[in-house]
């Protein structure tokens, strides 16, 4: 590959990433179920905004796959949750509406996979205070704690 095809490379990509001018009629027709155009302005806006989407992701550390995901997830969350008939055009642009509402998707899908984490590994870790053999929990002795901590006249 040339560097003169490698930046048309870049450049296209470039151009792929960026989200696209908003025509609201078409966002209006999406979310409007009732409208006989609901289901092609669906498609148009998924297609326009797939890869802006998945860019987006991927420039914020997700690996292509996850970035894959949370695009695919999101979109269908949209699709799901009548998105589209709560875009108002006099509250700006459709773009910032799309991008905030990516934002919390991937913030709230990061953290139930935290919470996730967090209950299986508390699973698989006993924390019950292991027992001395007189039936007592073991706690440190004070004598084993390093008289540096314990002066209470300060510094």
């Amino acid at each position: 590959m040339t560097l003169a095809s490698s930046s048309g490379n870049e450049s296209a990509s470039r151009s792929l990433a960026q989200f696209a001018t908003t025509h609201w009629s078409i966002v209006l027709a999406a979310g409007d179920s009732a409208s006989p155009g609901s289901q092609e302005a669906l498609e148009k806006l998924c297609r326009t905004y797939w890869f802006p989407l998945y860019a987006f992701a991927r420039r914020k550390g997700h690996s292509p796959d996850d970035a894959q995901d949370l695009t695919q997830g999101f979109l269908a969350h949209l699709i799901e949750n009548h998105f589209f008939a709560r875009a108002v055009p006099e509250r700006g642009k459709f773009r910032s509406f799309l991008l905030g509402a990516f934002k919390r998707f991937t913030r709230d899908r990061d953290r139930a996979q935290l919470a996730q984490r967090r209950e299986v590994s508390s699973n698989s870790f006993p924390w019950t205070v292991p027992k001395q053999s007189n039936g007592s929990a073991r706690t440190p002795a004070m004598r084993q704690i390093p008289r540096a901590f314990m002066n209470t006249n300060g510094p």
